[in-house]
């Protein structure tokens, strides 16, 4: 995804000559939140599967990169029902 927005970024330079704000919307389809638990004898993978929100650029700045995403959280899951349920 970041080699995507970047690359849009950079094109959208080579174009106009300039960047204005580039806005891209965060959905699970194109977006991930993972996790990884850990315990003294191991460890659990888990993630969300919904989540919604933007990354945007306010012109050619790349280190003002804004994320805002909102995540639902009764979309958790984890690589153990017992835990996904706890």
């Amino acid at each position: 995804m970041w080699r995507r927005l970047l690359g849009a970024a950079a094109l959208l330079v080579l174009i106009t000559g300039s960047v204005a704000a580039v806005e891209f919307a965060l959905t699970g389809g194109n977006t991930t939140v993972t996790f990884i638990g850990t315990k003294p004898n191991g460890k659990h993978d888990g993630g969300f599967k919904t989540l919604t929100g933007a990354a945007s650029v306010p012109g050619d700045d790349l280190t003002k990169l804004k994320i805002q995403v909102e995540i639902d959280t009764t979309s958790l899951y984890s690589d153990n029902p017992k835990l996904t349920n706890h």
